[in-house]
């Protein structure tokens, strides 16, 4: 999704292997695609988040509607606004910026390999052998 009247720029990827995906990141889009005008960065981040927690919401009442279900979806926002820009993301949908030639990853991934990466049960040389790589958290998640 692609807001550049507001500057908002989102993906939502629904999770692989639970129900209802597609529809889980629908949710989010057009829920980040209701905002309006901000008055400036700070309000475009809050409007964002509200909008973000709204679908989380959904999605969760969506979950009980199907008798508990597994239903998420990852996502990445990227705001810029004046001389501001934040990221919001939940899951492995990545945020990266691109500067000066070079390309580095702003965000870092919400899943169990990651977790254990960062306690240092695994190494970055571990992770080829690693056959999954669940997510940890998602919009439709209550973690």
């Amino acid at each position: 999704m692609v807001r550049t009247d507001v500057g908002l720029w989102a993906v939502a990827d629904g999770m692989g292997g639970h129900e209802a995906g597609d529809l889980a990141s629908r949710i989010v889009v057009q829920s980040l695609d209701a905002i309006g005008t901000p008055e400036s960065a700070a309000d475009l981040l809050a409007e964002c988040e509200e909008r973000l927690f709204s679908a989380n919401r959904q999605i969760l009442a969506l979950s009980h509607e199907r008798q508990g279900a597994t239903v998420g979806t990852t996502a990445a926002v990227l705001l810029v606004r004046d001389s501001y820009y934040a990221c919001i993301w939940a899951g492995d949908s990545r945020v990266y910026l691109i500067s000066r030639g070079a390309i580095s990853q702003v965000s870092h991934d919400h899943s169990e390999l990651e977790e254990l990466i960062a306690e240092g049960a695994l190494s970055r040389e571990d992770v080829n052998d690693w056959l999954s790589n669940a997510i940890t958290r998602a919009v439709g998640s209550r973690r």
